[in-house]
């Protein structure tokens, strides 16, 4: 039975910047990845205009609560719980 309520989730909205100038932009529910496969990554990463840290690695994941348990127990990490 539909009763009209509206539900709302929370979404991210990613923006990618690249080396040659080229901007990638997407919308995601659970969660976005990125990763680099042949070599180590830099990334500086910036959350609501606020440059938050420099990140190096082979991949990097950022989740909604909506999606962030099972895709990081996925990936061997402990169970975040929201704060």
């Amino acid at each position: 039975l539909d009763t009209g309520a509206r539900v709302s989730y929370p979404l991210l909205n990613v923006k990618i910047f690249l080396e040659n100038g080229e901007v990638k932009i997407f919308r995601a529910l659970n969660e976005a990845s990125i990763r680099r496969a042949d070599r180590t990554m830099v990334a500086d990463i910036i959350i609501n205009q606020v440059p938050f840290e420099r990140f190096r690695g082979d991949g990097l994941t950022v989740s909604t609560p909506t999606g962030s348990t099972a895709y990081n127990k996925s990936l061997g990490g402990a169970v975040l719980h929201p704060t």
